[in-house]
């Protein structure tokens, strides 16, 4: 929304159109007496910020442009070229220049209009003889890898990415050190116990510009200096080693002690559909895979999540290949598997959303025993958008409310952590299967640190890790990671 001088009150109205049976925005005047108006469409609109100034000209977002709505209704792109990509052009036009993903905007009192491209990474300036100009970072490179060596808090995290949401996964060794999946920069960083972060596999850049144009892979080498390509899980076992599922790469990678990564399943191509069953035995680097989700039990067998193909492998410490779960047949969920955990005693925890024949789907959180007994231990019913609506705390989880579970974990008494996107919170369910907010109040933003965490606020919480003091890490559209620790701590 944005407000002018005069009072008008500008607002992008969601609807449905029956006749192209599609979702769009419409812009919406409302006058100081109250009367409303429509103005002209404009593409791509509104998915991000407006704002307006003294006169009555409104800006908007559309896409990767900036549109200018003069009071007479006459538009122009007054930044963007139209297209997604590296941001460029600072010192020429703002409209021939190319934005990433603008989503905020603002006025100064000299009339500067500031973009904020979350995608991009930058705060650009457009003056008022239309040229624009870099605020803050510098389009084009990479963020922060200086970082390195100094505080964890210091450091520009390039975790999400437009249109995924099972990525920038975390995990915790032994010793307290916390391994965060940084999927859009592909690399993996990690936090010492005394919050000092560090780059220990991938450099940080793309490994492939095209299909056909990747560069080698780097194992047997450095993991500083392995390519890595949108990681998105991360896993320790008992000895120290990392495990990485290197997504886009169609791997799971190993850094050891010592850095030296190899590759421990995986042999670079995707699964046929539908999925071979032909398993069980072969050596883990001979299978076609895509790992999402990565975990490690008690007796250090790896555990690799296939999302598109509602399955799970297993790899044992010789490096065999198991079927854990069947594709498609063990489970039966709709699309894919949403999270997945697994606990010492080799207890394996899947979620994923469950339909019956009506195409009537629940989320579902179930528990797969080593015995190979499976039990649901929450079906989620439907989420409600109403403020304060009882969403099951402190009662059974399989009568809650649950919106979408984008992580799971699991401490050493066994508690159950779900991070849950569309309800902005993270929950536990216990060994009584009593479910609890631990983290976030239900509203999006970023506050409260150093407060309860059941007052802070997140933003679409994505990926989970619990270290063994029962500290929860908990990374989220903020691009940060956060820990909630327990009280007393």
């Amino acid at each position: 929304m944005a407000v002018d001088g005069a009072g008008n009150l500008f607002l992008a109205d969601q609807g449905y159109d029956e006749q192209t049976d599609q979702y769009g925005y419409s812009l919406r005047k409302v006058s100081p007496d109250g009367l409303i108006s429509t103005l002209a469409p404009i593409p791509f609109c509104c998915y991000g910020d407006m704002t307006a100034d003294a006169a009555g000209t409104l800006f908007v977002v559309a896409g990767p442009s900036v549109w200018k709505i003069a009071p007479n209704g006459a538009q122009t792109r007054v930044a963007g070229n139209g297209n997604y990509g590296p941001p460029s052009g600072d010192g020429q036009l703002a409209n021939r220049a190319q934005l990433n993903g603008p989503t905020a905007l603002t006025l100064t009192a000299a009339g500067d209009l500031v973009i904020a491209d979350n995608t991009g990474r930058n705060l650009r300036k457009v003056t008022a003889d239309g040229i624009i100009r870099a605020v803050a970072s510098i389009p084009g490179l990479q963020p922060a890898l200086s970082g390195d060596g100094g505080p964890a808090t210091g450091v520009h995290l390039q975790l999400a990415f437009s249109g995924s949401v099972a990525q920038s996964g975390l995990a915790a060794d032994r010793a307290g050190n916390l391994y965060i999946a940084e999927t859009a920069a592909h690399r993996v960083r990690k936090v010492s116990r005394s919050g000092t972060i560090t780059t220990v596999a991938g450099t940080g850049a793309e490994r492939c510009s095209s299909p056909s144009d990747c560069l080698p892979l780097g194992d047997g080498g450095p993991a500083a200096r392995a390519f890595l390509y949108f990681p998105r899980s991360v896993a320790v076992d008992s000895a120290g080693n990392l495990f990485i599922a290197d997504t886009a790469n169609l791997r799971v990678r190993k850094v050891s002690p010592d850095g030296i990564i190899t590759t421990v399943a995986g042999n670079g191509s995707a699964p046929a559909w539908p999925r071979a069953v032909a398993l069980d035995g072969a050596s883990a680097t001979w299978v076609a895979i895509i790992p999402s989700h990565l975990m490690v039990d008690g007796e250090d067998n790896l555990y690799i999540a296939e999302a598109p193909y509602a399955g799970v492998l297993k790899v044992s410490r010789e490096g065999t290949i198991h079927t854990a779960v069947p594709f498609r047949t063990g489970l039966p969920y709709s699309q894919n598997i949403t999270a997945s955990t697994v606990d010492r005693a080799g207890n394996l925890f899947i979620a994923g959303f469950m339909c019956d024949g009506d195409d009537y789907c629940s989320l579902t959180i179930r528990r797969l025993s080593p015995t190979g007994s499976m039990t649901t231990i929450a079906t989620g019913n439907p989420l409600s958008r109403e403020p304060g609506s009882n969403i099951g705390d402190g009662g059974p989880a399989s009568k809650a409310q649950l919106g979408f579970v984008s992580a799971l974990a699991v401490d050493l008494a066994g508690n159950v952590f779900l991070s849950d996107i569309f309800s902005q919170r993270v929950r536990k369910i216990d060994l009584a299967g009593i479910i609890t907010t631990v983290g976030g109040n239900g509203m999006s933003g970023y506050s409260g640190d150093g407060g309860p965490a059941t007052s802070a606020t997140l933003d679409h919480p994505i990926a989970l890790a619990v270290d063994g003091a029962a500290n929860v890490y908990v990374s989220d559209f903020n691009q940060s990671v956060r820990v909630l620790r327990p009280v007393g701590q």
